[in-house]
Parts: structure tokens; sequence; C-alpha cells
């Protein structure tokens, strides 16, 4: 049975999405395939998977903001860019997703600078545009966030992508919240907010 929370990791959580979601033959692009995390516990037999990434698929260097799919030709269309602030150099996060390489935020001797929540949140808007440019009118835009803390604000991501889609005409027929069973880091020694 397919619920709103999850516990685990995105790999299972996918594969019974998937299972739920996606008809046989359909043509998924996610557009933000990184190492294919997502796919690694689903049988993608019954469908075209187009992988592409901006930094880790050689025969698809696509940026998901400005997709080479013809119009209208997808039914789903997957998106997961790097979506947490970075505080620059200091951040294991934004060297492990390339966040300021994805963002233009390197510097010129390839130093990481402050990535902002608001610079995220355009790349949402610009992916998010580019899935309705490409989906199918019936298609469906699979789109993963995490709320997060910029700064001691509350950033909740979710409510903004959602906002977001709904301005460019999409429309939610799903929420998942995936649960984490393992520890969840903290950069601070005092909590001052519910970790997210």
């Amino acid at each position: 049975m397919l619920t709103t929370v999850h516990y685990g990791n995105n790999a299972a959580l996918i594969k019974e999405v998937t299972a739920f979601y996606i008809p046989d033959g359909a043509q998924v692009a996610d557009v933000t395939y990184g190492r294919g995390a997502f796919w690694k516990q689903t049988d993608t037999s019954r469908f075209t998977l187009l992988a592409s990434d901006i930094h880790t698929t050689p025969e698809r260097l696509y940026d998901f903001r400005a997709l080479p799919y013809v119009d209208g030709s997808l039914d789903v269309v997957v998106l997961d860019p790097p979506y947490m602030h970075s505080p620059g150099k200091t951040s294991a996060y934004a060297k492990s997703y390339r966040t300021t390489q994805s963002h233009g935020a390197e510097g010129p001797h390839g130093e990481q600078r402050t990535l902002y929540h608001r610079e995220i949140m355009q790349d949402y808007a610009k992916g998010m545009a580019e899935a309705w440019r490409v989906l199918k009118t019936s298609g469906q835009l699979w789109v993963k966030c995490k709320d997060e803390i910029e700064s001691g604000w509350q950033r909740w991501s979710h409510q903004e992508v959602y906002a977001l889609a709904r301005a460019l005409g999409f429309y939610g027929k799903d929420l998942f919240i995936l649960v984490t069973t393992g520890n969840i880091p903290a950069r601070h020694t005092t909590q001052l907010h519910a970790r997210k």
C-alpha cells in the first residue's frame, strides 16, 4: 500500500511511486540524474528512462533549465536539483552536490561562495517551467525538495515549490514525505528549530 509518509530512502520510495504512477511504455526523463540513486531499486525495463545531468551523464550533459526535448514529448519529468542553500566553502553538502558549479557560484579560483535559498527557488522555477514545456498534457512532474533553515529563518521549500508549480498550471496530485532512518546531522550545538 502506498502511503504519504515513507520511512527509508529515495530508492525505496521511487520504486513504490513508479509502480503506482508510471504506465508501461512511458518516456521518463530524470533531468537531475546525479549518480542514479533514485533508480537503484526500480525495474526500469517497462518504460524508457532518459537519464541526464549537467555533470554526471557524459552522453546527456543537459541543464534541467534548458532541455533539448521536443515540446509535449515526455510522460514524466523527475526534478531533484540541489535544494539546500550553501554557506560556501565550509559546506560538505555543496561539495557533494556540486551546488556551486550547478549554479555558477564558483569564484575565479574555484572557491565556493554562499548560495542563497532564493537562488535555489529560482532554479526550481526555471526547471519546472522547462518541464511544463516538454511534458505531454497528461504528463507528470515529480519534484524533490527539502525544507530548511537559512540564517535562522524557516524556509518551507515544499510550500514555495508548490506555489511555483501552481503558477505554471500544474496541480498537486500527491505528496510524499520521506523520513530518514539514520542520524540527522546538526551544524550547531544548540538546537533552535525542529530538524528538517
